[in-house]
């Protein structure tokens, strides 16, 4: 098969394209191709599948019908209605031509049944194949051993504003009762200071209410850096709340693998996303969240452990390089 790949800016081009393509491409005999959405100009380039990312014209496949190749559209957020997140909304125009999309493809793909089951109502045929992590791109933990504050930490993008400041009431009971402690967020939150232009470059900090001194803002990065950085925000105990609303109930477990992989034991809300994971603690609410960090806290080698087991299971059963012929039974069967 020849497959040719036009992706969005999203981050999870790495995880959903570019990924899934190195693997093809060098354990098969396939040729899978990639290039950014603004590089279509309408030639499908020798491909017999095009592959689309959750870009919005409708009219790109028919082009690409008409030159003989197949669609397959790539989905991986909940794009088919409203949620009322202002973080996550788009116009109604994005929204009729993302369901024109889904409609007019060969097959969708796309992470989690929930999300499958939404987008069933407007497409011919939806595979779901979960976010799988490529070894060769996060590598493994830093080794070192660091002495001083438990560090408890979040990281994502402003797509999670809301999810980030769930966290404001747990976090601030944690760092007023345990004095050996810091908080640490990065990609979204925002940073306090004194400077207007500091506040309009990087946010409002969401986390005005904790002191300066128990806290670290840190700039987030691009994909292909993300793994490296992850690295150096030396969490103990690291985060994944998510609002319980339609939009996050179709997202996928990406944080756990990641926090996983990096020996970080994890709180997670008690949500789809969340479900199939093992060695992380689920908590249903924000009195759960400030339970289970406790826990974590005073409990230091259960902590490890969890970090340990958690690790292991995404060695098992997540990585790209256990489950690359997924994608590639997805383009076969189209």
């Amino acid at each position: 098969m020849k497959i040719r790949a036009f992706k969005c800016s999203s981050g999870s081009n790495w995880w959903r394209i570019d990924s899934p393509a190195n693997w093809i491409n060098s354990q098969t005999e396939h040729e899978y191709l990639t290039f950014s959405a603004k590089d279509w100009t309408g030639d499908i380039l020798d491909g017999d599948i095009v592959v689309l990312q959750m870009i919005v014209n409708p009219e790109i496949i028919e082009q690409i019908h008409s030159q003989g190749a197949k669609v397959v559209y790539e989905i991986d957020d909940l794009l088919t209605k409203k949620t009322y997140r202002k973080e996550v909304d788009n116009p109604e125009i994005f929204i009729a031509n993302t369901i024109k999309m889904l409609k007019g493809a060969d097959l969708v793909t796309t992470t989690t049944e929930p999300l499958a089951r939404e987008l069933r109502n407007y497409a011919k045929k939806v595979a779901v194949i979960p976010n799988f992590i490529d070894l060769d791109w996060w590598g493994a933990p830093l080794k070192i051993k660091r002495r001083g504050d438990i560090r408890i930490g979040w990281a994502g993008s402003t797509s999670h504003i809301s999810d980030l400041e769930y966290l404001k009431e747990p976090v601030a009971r944690i760092l007023k009762e345990f004095d050996n402690t810091t908080f640490i967020y990065c990609g979204a939150g925002g940073s306090s200071s004194n400077s207007v232009s500091t506040e309009l470059m990087f946010g409002k900090d969401i986390f005005s209410n904790i002191p300066k001194e128990r806290k670290e803002y840190h700039l987030g990065t691009n994909t292909e850096t993300w793994a490296a950085k992850s690295k150096t925000l030396h969490f103990d105990i690291a985060l994944a709340p998510l609002i319980d609303d339609e939009f996050n109930r179709a997202k996928s477990n990406i944080k756990w693998q990641e926090y996983s992989l990096n020996e970080w034991a994890g709180v997670y809300s008690n949500l789809d996303p969340y479900s199939e994971i093992k060695g992380g603690l689920r908590a249903k609410d924000q009195e759960e969240f400030y339970q289970h960090i406790k826990y974590l806290i005073t409990h230091p080698n259960e902590r490890k452990n969890l970090a340990k087991v958690s690790r292991k299971a995404v060695l098992d059963n997540w990585t790209m390089a256990k489950n690359y012929n997924k994608w590639v039974k997805a383009f076969e069967n189209v």
